[in-house]
C-alpha cells in the first residue's frame, strides 16, 4: 500500500543506493552505464514525485470551510423497523454519483449479510524479548469477521440517499424482514471476509502503531457477483485507502481531513441519552471507514463479554528473556442496524448486537 508520506521514503533509500553504486560504477566501467544510471534515477525521481503531487492534489480537493452536515434520518431507528430490515451504506469520497450509488448499494448487501450473522474469531497476543538489557514489546490484535451474502439487488430498496460534499453517496436500504428470514435458509451467492489487525511494537522508549482493516466478498462459483475488496492501512499516521472491484481500481485515497457535523439541536439530545464516550472512530478518512471500523470494533468489544480461551507462556535463557500471553475467541452475533452518534467529528455506535452465540 502505497501513502503519501510513505513515497518519500524510497527516494531516500534509492539515493543513497545509487550514489553508492555510481562510485562502484566509475570505478569498474565507463561513464556511459554511469549516464544510464542517472537518466534511469531521474525518470524514477520524477515519477515518484508526480505520484506525491497526485497525492496533495487528491487532500486538498476536500478541502471546505464548513464540516459536511449529515442528515438527521442517520441517527434514529425508523418506525417500521418491525416489518424491514434496515442498515446504511456508503461509497467513498470523491466518486462521481452513478458509481457512488452502485458501490453504496453493494456494500448495503454487505451489511445485511453481516447484520444477519457475523462469525467473530479474535486473538490478542502480548510477547516481549530481553537481549543485552533492551526490551523489545509487541501487543499484536488480529479479529477475523465472516458471514455471507443473501441479499439480490433488486430486493434492496433504497429509502434515504444523501450525497456529500465529498461526492459521497450516503443511502439508507432495506429488505422487508420475511424476505431476509427466508433468505437466511438459502445458498449464499457471495462470502464476506473481514478483518482488523493493530500491532504495537515498541524498544525501549520508540513505538511504531500498525493498524490495518479489510473487507472483502468472493462470489460463489457459479454466481454474477463481483469479487469486492476494500483496505485501509495506518503505519505511525501515514494513511492509504483503497477499494476495488473484480480486481479494478475504483478509489485510492491517501489520509484525508473530512469533517462532518449534525444539527445542534440533535446533538444536544444525543449527548443526554449517551453516556458511553468510549470507543468513538474519527470521521476524516470518510464515513464508509468510520462506520465500518466503528461496527466491527464494537463487535469485537461486545464479544469478550462471554468465555475467552487464555494462555500464558515464560521461558527465560542466558541470552532472552520470552514472556508471551495469548487470548483466543470465537462467537457468532446476531446484529440490527446500529444507531449513530457523531461528536467531534468522530462516529460512535449505540449497542446494536442482538444475540450472542457461544
Amino acid at each position: 500500500m502505497k501513502a503519501a508520506n510513505m513515497r518519500h521514503i524510497p527516494i531516500f533509500v534509492l539515493t543513497v543506493s545509487l550514489c553508492f553504486s555510481t562510485s562502484l560504477l566509475w570505478a569498474q566501467t565507463g561513464s556511459g552505464d554511469v549516464k544510464r544510471d542517472f537518466h534511469g534515477f531521474r525518470e524514477q525521481f520524477d515519477e515518484v514525485i508526480n505520484r506525491s503531487s497526485d497525492d496533495s492534489a487528491a487532500w486538498e480537493r476536500f478541502m471546505f470551510p464548513k464540516p459536511e452536515r449529515l442528515p438527521y434520518w442517520l441517527f434514529s431507528l425508523p418506525s417500521d423497523k418491525e416489518k424491514y430490515t434496515y442498515v446504511v451504506a456508503a461509497s467513498d469520497p470523491g466518486m462521481t454519483a452513478q458509481a457512488a450509488k452502485e458501490l453504496a448499494l453493494l456494500r448495503a448487501q454487505i451489511m445485511f449479510g453481516l447484520l444477519s450473522a457475523t462469525h467473530v474469531g479474535h486473538i490478542r497476543e502480548y510477547y516481549a524479548t530481553e537481549r543485552d538489557r533492551e526490551v523489545t514489546h509487541f501487543f499484536t490484535e488480529y479479529t477475523r469477521f465472516t458471514g455471507q451474502i443473501q441479499a439480490y439487488n433488486e430486493q434492496v430498496e433504497v429509502v434515504r440517499q444523501h450525497t456529500t460534499q465529498y461526492d459521497e453517496t450516503i443511502i439508507l436500504a432495506r429488505i422487508p424482514i420475511r424476505v431476509h428470514a427466508f433468505e437466511a435458509n438459502v445458498s449464499p451467492f457471495g462470502q464476506i471476509e473481514a478483518g482488523l489487525f493493530s500491532r504495537l511494537r515498541g524498544i525501549g522508549n520508540r513505538m511504531q502503531l500498525e493498524e490495518h482493516l479489510y473487507m472483502e466478498v468472493t462470489p460463489e462459483r457459479g454466481t454474477a457477483g463481483s469479487h469486492y475488496q476494500h483496505q485501509y492501512a495506518m503505519i505511525n499516521r501515514i494513511v492509504n485507502t483503497s477499494t476495488t472491484i473484480d480486481d479494478m481500481l475504483i478509489t485510492d485515497l491517501p489520509a484525508l481531513n473530512l469533517r462532518y457535523s449534525i444539527l445542534e439541536g440533535d446533538q444536544q439530545n444525543m449527548k443526554t441519552n449517551r453516556s458511553d464516550k468510549d470507543g468513538g472512530v474519527s470521521l476524516s478518512n470518510g464515513f464508509w471507514h468510520a462506520l465500518v471500523a466503528c461496527m466491527l470494533s464494537s463487535m469485537v468489544d461486545i464479544a469478550h463479554d462471554g468465555s475467552i480461551h487464555f494462555t500464558q507462556l515464560n521461558d527465560i535463557s542466558d541470552l532472552m528473556m520470552l514472556s508471551m500471553s495469548r487470548e483466543l475467541m470465537q462467537k457468532t452475533l446476531i446484529s440490527n442496524m446500529p444507531v449513530m452518534f457523531v461528536d467531534n467529528n468522530k462516529l460512535y455506535l449505540y449497542p446494536f448486537v442482538q444475540q450472542i452465540i457461544e
